[in-house]
């Protein structure tokens, strides 16, 4: 009777022990992936502001004086597009385009009429001539990795 009483106890406390250890491992394993996925949107974070810086940076350098390039100021046009970390599309983990949302009054020769710059908006303060809107998208490019969006909207002053 003594000897199955002790068995009945250890078979039980074996289940215990491996209910234990499943929930242990449950846990590590959610733990794991959120870290992860929390890592993959603060880089697409980071991602998003450096491309807005170079972007900022690509029109500031570009001479509106030519109207050649008053198409970089048009409706939704891709100032930068870039895979990241390779500019391989079957290596990189993200897709990050930048487009021009809006350009405020006219910039140089770009006034809307002046070859395409279909994205300026006559404005009548002074104040808010070479502003522009660029919207910066940074998608992942893996179907296995956690699918990260990240939008970002911002207005500079050229």
């Amino acid at each position: 009777m003594r000897k199955g009483f002790s068995l009945i106890t250890a078979i039980i406390f074996v289940v215990l022990v491996a209910t234990l250890a499943m929930f242990s491992i449950n846990t590590s394993a959610t733990t794991a992936k959120q870290t992860s996925d929390v890592f993959l949107r603060e880089q697409a974070e980071l991602l998003a502001q450096g491309a807005t810086e170079i972007a900022i940076f690509n029109l500031i350098n570009t001479n509106f004086t030519q109207v050649a390039n008053c198409a970089s100021l048009d409706s939704n046009a891709n100032i930068m597009q870039t895979l990241f970390p390779t500019n391989n599309a079957t290596t990189s983990l993200f897709n990050v385009t930048v487009t021009v949302n809006k350009v405020f009054g006219t910039i140089g020769v770009c006034d809307g009429t002046a070859g395409r710059g279909t994205a300026v908006i006559p404005v009548t303060t002074s104040a808010s001539i070479g502003t522009v809107i660029l919207d910066v998208t940074v998608t992942s490019t893996k179907p296995n990795v956690f699918p990260v969006r990240y939008t970002r909207r911002t207005i500079q002053k050229l």
